[in-house]
């Protein structure tokens, strides 16, 4: 049908890939019913899947390539025709579906929506949000009743909140929910004055001001029946009018509700984007400054540049900042432009006007320090490597120095390992399963999984495999949160089918928490990636072999995606830590506890040292030592 336009191009690259593909299929499927091809004949599949491919572009046509579509019959493999069963638009919409859609944890996903609020934005955005979050809960016929709640528990408005937990379970339902909290929104929001507009030709006087902080009125409220200029969105438009800028987000500060060009929140630097070939930087690196004096953080320093000498800068002193920023009117030096890009919180891209070489001086040091100038920053901020380098800072070691117990730095260094081998035990009819073909990644995601697979060698936890195996099983990608890494998991589905599990006990959290008693002063203990420091027998290791999109691997030590995983590290360290007194295990979770600190010190001693003779490393930033308080397995534990 002419005059009906295609949708764009499928951008398999989009950060939010699942979105993306969700919005773009519903486009395609509109596109198909506005041309009429809705006929199911072999022709008409063929050519709603020509428009799939042609639409999609040219990554899509790449992946439909690859993909198999294969039918056994007596024994011989075939391939099927398009068109037919098995190869219709619907199969292949299938299984873009799943390589669009990465398998994740359940858990994961409902931990996401129960840990969800409304902070501050709109009851519209807030549910759709929760809506969003829903689609991989698998809530089933429960869904409407667990977005009703967690609305009702998230939103900000605690009177509203008990206002309707008031009502009737009957009368409670989603529909009504969203009704009252839209009513009670509504009825909330502050009142403001309209001002009559000044006549153009009354002047009675003249003033300089910022036109930065004065671009749009923040308290001055505009007449429904006359065109203002909106705050939101920074458009003239009646009151009574939908602001566009309604439910969107913000490209700035990430906020909802207003757009960029309008965004009053001040940036400062607290990310870098790291330049290829650099390290990457993380947000609230823990150092402490040798005072608890907040003017502690300042500090005057003298800073040389090609153009000046010896100008004297106040800096504060940012142990969370990669590196040294100031603004444009604070330092007087060459300019020199950079390709780096720097963000603030949120990832709000900063405006980065170049660099100044300079020499900065403390009282006893001197360093050279290319000082990176923001658009609109306000106070000098110097890089944590700056201060360590000019003696302004010291980092705090007291969690492995405590009075009376000896640590041994070796406890904290690479990947330990246990003296004895774990042997997987299979059923004596198990039949080997292997894949043939990798589970699809995402692209953006592939080079993150190749980094990832690469540590994974170095640390010796899984090796390349060349030789046949006859289990075989598929590799999932799954991204950490907050971070732009992956974690490799692996689908052990198949094998799990077939291990005969040693049934250990296992402790629940409350018989755990109850063994603590009068416990006073307490230390936690985290092993270093634990499971991965419980080695595998050579035959063991073969099961374990898994297919990527660059080959086969198998694991060298015990992965967590066994069944039988978790009882192996209980017993493991239950047999570690059997004679001592006042421990407490959970996996690889260690609490240690005393009611007097002799007490509490002779038992985190006699812990460290059988730690240290069975091969088991530390994770040196999750360790707490000798605390009277720490948060273990969700819980606060105190006095």
């Amino acid at each position: 049908m002419e005059g009906i336009s295609p949708p764009g191009q499928l951008n398999l690259r989009a950060e939010d890939l699942s979105g993306e593909w969700r919005r773009w299929i519903r486009s395609f499927e509109d596109y198909l019913l506005a041309i009429d091809l809705t006929a199911n004949s072999r022709a008409a599949e063929k050519r709603k899947l020509a428009l799939f491919r042609h639409c999609g572009g040219e990554d899509v046509r790449e992946i439909y390539s690859q993909m198999e579509f294969n039918l056994e019959v007596s024994g011989e493999i075939t391939e099927i025709e398009e068109g037919v069963a098995g190869r219709k638009l619907e199969d292949v919409i299938k299984r873009f579906h799943e390589y669009c859609n990465p398998r994740t944890s359940i858990v994961l996903n409902r931990f996401q929506f129960h840990n969800s609020s409304q902070s501050g934005d709109t009851i519209d955005v807030y549910l759709m949000k929760l809506q969003r979050l829903a689609e991989g809960c698998e809530f089933g016929n429960q869904r409407d009743s667990m977005i009703r709640d967690k609305l009702l528990f998230g939103i900000d408005d605690s009177n509203e909140r008990e206002k309707l937990m008031k009502e009737v379970d009957e009368k409670l339902s989603l529909d009504f929910v969203i009704k009252s909290l839209r009513v009670a929104e509504k009825s909330t929001r502050p009142k403001t004055i309209t001002l009559p507009d000044p006549k153009p030709d009354e002047v009675n006087a003249v003033q300089n001001v910022d036109n930065r902080k004065s671009r749009i009125p923040s308290e001055v409220a505009y007449d429904k029946h006359s065109k203002k200029r909106c705050e939101q969105c920074g458009k003239s438009h009646y009151k009574s009018q939908r602001c566009p800028a309604y439910g969107t987000k913000c490209a700035k500060c990430n906020q909802f509700n207003h757009w960029a060009r309008v965004c009053r929140n001040l940036s400062r630097v607290n990310e870098v984007q790291p330049e290829k070939g650099d390290t990457d930087f993380y947000l609230g690196e823990t150092h402490h400054i040798n005072s608890i004096d907040s003017q502690s953080w300042y500090t005057n320093l003298r800073v040389s540049t090609n153009k000046h000498k010896g100008q004297r800068i106040k800096f504060k002193l940012d142990t969370g900042a990669s590196l040294s920023v100031c603004g444009p009117h604070h330092v007087s030096g060459e300019l020199i432009p950079t390709n780096k890009k720097l963000y603030g919180p949120g990832q709000t891209l900063l405006t980065c006007l170049g660099t100044i070489k300079c020499q900065i001086t403390s009282k006893n040091e001197r360093i050279n320090e290319d000082l990176y100038v923001i658009q609109d920053q306000t106070t000098p901020l110097l890089s944590r490597s700056a201060c360590e380098k000019l003696n302004l800072i010291s980092v705090d070691s007291s969690q492995c120095q405590i009075e009376n117990v000896c640590v041994d730095e070796k406890l904290f260094q690479g990947l330990g390992k246990v003296n004895t081998e774990h042997v997987i035990t299979l059923e004596g009819d198990a039949k080997p399963f292997a894949i043939h073909v990798p589970r699809p990644i995402p692209f953006p995601r592939r080079k993150l999984a190749d980094e990832a697979l690469v540590k994974m060698i170095e640390d010796g936890v899984i090796v390349k495999v060349d030789e046949p195996t006859p289990w075989v099983a598929p590799m999932v990608v799954v991204p950490k949160p907050g971070q732009n890494k992956v974690r490799i998991c692996t689908d052990y589905t198949e094998l799990n089918k077939h291990i005969l599990k040693e049934f250990h006990p296992m402790a629940t959290v409350d018989s755990s928490l109850a063994q603590l008693g009068q416990g006073q002063i307490f230390s936690k203990i985290d092993a270093n990636s634990g499971f991965w420091q419980i080695p595998l027998s050579k035959e063991s290791s073969k099961l374990t072999t898994f297919l990527t999109h660059s080959g086969r691997y198998r694991y060298l030590r015990l992965p967590q995606g066994l069944c039988s995983a978790p009882e192996i590290i209980v017993a493991e360290m239950n047999n570690i830590l059997k004679d001592v007194g006042g421990v407490v295990t959970h996996m690889d979770d260690i609490l240690v506890f005393g009611e007097i600190k002799e007490q509490h010190d002779t038992r985190l001693q006699t812990v460290l040292e059988k730690l240290k003779a069975s091969g088991i490393t530390l994770n040196k930033d999750k360790c707490k030592f000798g605390v009277p308080s720490v948060n273990f397995l969700g819980y606060v534990i105190d006095q």
